[in-house]
């Protein structure tokens, strides 16, 4: 679960505010050699790519070129129409005139988006690397999903519950199901750690160039990379830290936010539990516990779809959610705020795109 410390420290990031020319993947904000570094590190251990295009289509070939469905989504493009047309369609994409110019958010960078007009309404520092937290176990989710049954016992192991620093019990056989749900509503570190061990083979058996005891992080790796995510990338499940300087993942409010879009997109039923208060769930072989949700905004959040919080010593507070307003999607994140800032600054958002949307 998310850390109880409300003690932040200084993250290895250059924030330089940023001109945004109304393209999703538009990146000019400069990062640390630390987090270049680390970057590299990643790419070279995690991410060799096979000779497969995938099913899906990235979110560079997709969010970046969509146009607006009759029924408020997206229409995505086929890969290779993407990569003929995207240079002209990004010049189309225009940024809105802003009623969010006079939003004072808390979060050092923050990104919404009209997915329905496929339009950026607002971004602060879009690009800026900022460590993600546990906006990452979306990416877990969705990396696991296609190797587990839904109905199959996934039993928690003591290095998924040390790697989680608790909050789970080593013995505990829970559906896979619930485990997501729970990882995801009640953010578990521990539960991430167990989904990523269950998976491990199953995802090394498809990509054998997959590290033997690591898979699951690279395929989370593979997957950002697969999206275009320029910013992203994972050291772990979770997106617990690591050490006292060391972030468990780096993304970017941009980058985020098309992670949660895509995850909107093409799986929106793993994520419908994240807009429940309460779940009443627990192991197979246990009691019946009622997990709260971390998303303190949840009443304040009209039409919300999904959404993912995420707070560490070294990410302050992150949250990033879709929701639907006068009959428009929307996609939105912020990164570096507060552990309370996080809840203010995305009801600010919504309160925006509200009265913004409204004919």
């Amino acid at each position: 679960m998310e850390p109880n410390s409300l003690q932040t420290q200084d993250t290895p990031v250059t924030i330089t505010p940023t001109h945004d020319e109304g393209n999703l993947l538009v990146t000019s904000a400069e990062t640390s050699d630390a987090g270049d570094s680390a970057a590299n590190n990643v790419v070279q251990e995690h991410a060799q790519e096979d000779n497969t295009t995938p099913s899906y289509v990235s979110v560079v070939a997709g969010l970046a070129i969509a146009t607006a469905a009759t029924y408020g989504f997206l229409v995505w493009s086929e890969p290779s129409q993407a990569i003929e047309t995207h240079t002209a369609a990004a010049a189309t994409i225009v940024q809105e005139p802003s009623p969010y110019a006079s939003l004072q958010l808390e979060a050092q960078s923050a990104f919404v988006v009209d997915l329905t007009l496929n339009k950026i309404v607002h971004a602060q520092n879009p690009d800026v690397q900022l460590p993600l937290a546990s906006i990452t176990k979306v990416a877990l989710v969705l990396a696991v999903a296609p190797f587990l049954s839904p109905e199959e016992d996934v039993v928690v192991s003591n290095e998924a519950v040390a790697k989680g620093q608790g909050g789970m019990v080593a013995g505990e056989s829970w559906r896979v199901k619930d485990l997501i749900e729970f990882t995801l509503l009640a953010s578990s570190n521990a539960g991430a750690e167990a989904l990523a061990e269950a998976a491990n083979e199953r995802i090394r058996t498809r990509y054998p160039q997959a590290p033997e005891t690591d898979a699951t992080v690279w395929r989370m790796n593979h997957l950002a990379k697969e999206l275009g995510l320029s910013k992203t990338y994972f050291l772990n499940a979770s997106g617990l830290d690591v050490s006292t300087t060391q972030t468990g993942a780096m993304s970017s409010a941009r980058d985020a936010t098309i992670l949660l879009a895509y995850a909107y997109k093409t799986a929106p039923d793993l994520f419908l539990v994240t807009k429940s208060p309460t779940l009443e769930t627990g192991p197979t072989n246990g009691q019946v516990i009622i997990a709260e949700n971390t998303n303190d905004a949840l009443g304040s959040i009209a039409g919300l779809k999904m959404g993912k919080t995420g707070f560490t010593d070294l990410a302050g507070g992150n949250l990033g959610i879709v929701f639907e307003v006068n009959g428009r999607i929307m996609a939105a994140t912020v990164m570096g705020s507060s552990k309370a800032g996080r809840f203010n600054d995305i009801v600010a958002i919504t309160d925006t795109a509200n009265k913004s949307t409204q004919e």
